[in-house]
């Protein structure tokens, strides 16, 4: 798998994971995309996977090196609560972020390989997505009438290429 795969198709898997947190219908704002939601959207969350370090693993077979790919995956996270005033907003965003940090806490994504396949039905043998960590929740400062977490967790891949 090239360098350029294997980051859509990592950022790609983790969008569909934390698209599967059961989100409460927020709405996903995938890594790479700039748009920003229009006024009618009570909450979202925006995916961003940034590749901070890799470093030589050794070698994999005679002829596959190993490398160890680290990624920072972060998400914001905004709601506005609900009109009626059942729901705060502040527990609104705290349930969100509570919810995507527990999707990306000690787990193991399979990679996914949604280059050569959109739909994303190929598994990539023997690769995965692995969250070393448990992902950290902090507070920001509301913005435009949202209240907003941050969720960061760190991720490891063990990546194979041909010499």
């Amino acid at each position: 798998m090239h360098a350029s795969a294997f980051r859509a198709n990592a950022a790609r898997t983790i969008a569909v994971a934390i698209a599967a947190a059961n989100l409460g219908g927020a709405l996903l704002i995938p890594d790479g995309d700039d748009r920003a939601p229009g006024e009618d959207v009570g909450s979202f969350v925006r995916l961003t996977v940034d590749q901070p370090t890799s470093s030589p693993a050794g070698r994999y077979s005679a002829s596959l090196r190993g490398a160890r790919v680290d990624l920072m995956v972060t998400v914001e996270c905004y709601t506005r609560g609900n009109s009626d005033g059942r729901t705060l907003a502040v527990d609104a965003v705290q349930i969100l972020a509570d919810r995507v940090a527990d999707a990306l806490t000690y787990t193991d994504l399979p990679l996914k390989d949604y280059v050569s396949d959109p739909t994303g039905a190929t598994s990539i043998s023997g690769h995965a997505v692995r969250f070393i960590t448990p992902a950290s929740v902090r507070r920001l400062d509301p913005v435009d009438g949202y209240q907003r977490r941050h969720v960061e967790a760190s991720a490891v891949h063990f990546s194979r290429f041909e010499v």
